[in-house]
């Protein structure tokens, strides 16, 4: 844990690289063997994960996720509070269901646009009495516009179980670590996450509170100046731009993370009735879903099958001899958009997470954390929550989850409380990284946009980290009771 802990907190090596220091690390020092240490490396939620990257970059490749976020900007309005809202709300949707550094990566693009068209609009006033409120109200524009996209990258990211790294990271570690508990589903965490029962959302909530702080502190009172006509006919030039929507966008948005996928992933296992997954019990998992969509977006056809072929007979419909149909996915697209890294990343937090285990180094870690044992589970929760905040505002949050949850789940156990009181905080708490460039890809590319500091980011992103820990922290007592049952130990976990 301090070697890894040290080579990602510092990057002396590529942090997918220091990932794999398990391989040979742990079978050389005789704490695992090296095929079991493998074994982490491709388990099932590394499956779940990988087929949701595939079919979120089947999406970027016909570029349906851009028709989703230009529809949305449009029904919200261009003016400077409604079109930051518009930009938070498409950038959180997106990004529960596609890796968030690709969401922000295609967001920022459009804002940069927008404002582009501000500066030409300005730059036609210059000289007139206007001009520095204009350019005033871009720049501070630019700033809300940054700092939205990438915040709500990373709260979008909490809502479903593929959203963000540390959410895999939780659902492998709790796993591996209680092998005869129930799986954490993707229905589950849904359910906990978006409280499916409920009028108000724990995501929602941490978005409207971003968006009001951002507002305050970036957007003027007043939009004079604001050339709100200009904007909409940018948005809706962009969306004209993308042409009619194709059989092969409709086809890849049908199957994927957002439809008939989530729709097979909620109906698994929704827990209040049966779920088709009782007809393969014990067989059939969430990365079955995800692997099966994957594997049809290189099987369906990218057009239409033709009517007047059907009547030529079956011959008349086969492709000529060394010709392949196009499909919905080809591969060296999607090759080059999955970022592999991460499911590495992932792998080495599992092995640890599993050589914790094995070692008994968490219940060793665990002990020296007794004097937590004299506070109630709340303070607890505070405290942990605090802690792994701290840590990701310096190390990647995937990291970060990898190393604090081992120990985590062993503390809960120590304490007499149910593993997921003590863990789905924490790595919720990691995944709420709004302050330094450094704690997450979303935040480092507004930052790299050059029109933020450091100085723009840390203290509202600060403020926000409170507020959002606290939205978690109260839903955790009462929609996690609920779902989870959190109020008591089970049976598996003593």
């Amino acid at each position: 844990i301090a070697v890894m802990g040290g080579f990602w907190a510092f990057e002396l090596l590529p942090i997918a690289v220091t990932a794999l220091l398990p391989l040979f690390l742990f079978p050389l020092l005789g704490i695992m063997p090296a095929q079991a240490v493998s074994q982490s490396y491709f388990q099932d939620k590394n499956v779940l994960f990988f087929g949701g990257l595939v079919v979120a970059a089947a999406l970027e490749c016909v570029r349906a996720h851009e028709r989703i976020a230009l529809t949305t900007l449009l029904l919200f309005g261009t003016r400077p509070r409604q079109l930051l809202l518009g930009f938070m709300a498409a950038t959180a949707f997106l990004s529960m269901w596609m890796n968030n550094t690709a969401t922000t990566a295609m967001m920022m693009p459009i804002a940069e646009a927008v404002l582009s068209s501000l500066e030409e609009t300005a730059g036609a006033c210059e000289g007139s009495g206007r001009a520095s409120g204009r350019r005033a109200l871009r720049e501070s524009l630019g700033k809300a516009l940054m700092l939205g996209v990438a915040w709500s990258a990373n709260i979008g990211g909490m809502g479903t179980l593929t959203g963000t790294g540390p959410n895999i990271v939780l659902a492998g570690g709790f796993a591996t670590m209680f092998p005869e508990a129930p799986a954490l589903s993707f229905a589950a965490w849904l359910a906990f996450a978006t409280r499916l029962a409920r009028s108000s959302s724990r995501a929602v909530i941490c978005l409207l509170v971003a968006w009001a702080l951002l507002s305050v502190r970036h957007l003027p009172s007043s939009d004079a100046g604001y050339n709100a006509k200009a904007t909409y006919a940018l948005l809706v030039e962009k969306r004209r731009s993308l042409g009619p929507l194709s059989w092969r966008e409709a086809a890849a948005a049908v199957l994927s993370d957002f439809s008939l996928l989530a729709l097979l992933w909620v109906t698994r296992q929704p827990g209040f009735v049966p779920g088709w997954g009782s007809w393969f019990d014990g067989y059939a998992t969430d990365g079955t879903t995800a692997a099966l969509m994957a594997t049809l977006l290189f099987a369906l056809p990218a057009s239409p099958p033709s009517t007047s072929a059907c009547c030529k007979g079956l011959a008349s419909r086969m492709p000529a001899a060394g010709r392949r149909r196009a499909r919905l996915a080809d591969w060296p697209e999607i090759e080059a958009r999955v970022p592999w890294g991460v499911l590495l990343l992932l792998g080495g937090g599992f092995a640890l997470a599993d050589a914790c285990r094995v070692s008994g180094l968490s219940d060793l870690l665990s002990e020296h954390l007794d004097p937590l044992a004299s506070l109630p589970p709340p303070l607890v929760v505070l405290a942990l929550m605090a802690l792994a905040s701290l840590a990701t505002a310096f190390a990647s949050n995937v990291a970060t989850a990898s190393i604090l949850l081992p120990v985590v789940g062993a503390l809960a156990v120590s304490q007499g409380c149910h593993p997921l009181l003590y863990m789905a905080p924490v790595v919720l708490a990691v995944s709420l990284a709004f302050s330094l460039p450094v704690s997450t890809p979303p935040n480092a590319l507004a930052f790299a946009s050059g029109r933020l500091s450091v100085r723009d980011m840390a203290p509202l992103g600060a403020l926000l980290n409170v507020a959002c820990c606290a939205v978690v922290f109260l839903f955790l007592f009462t929609t996690g009771e609920v779902i989870f049952g959190l109020g008591s130990q089970p049976a598996w976990a003593a």
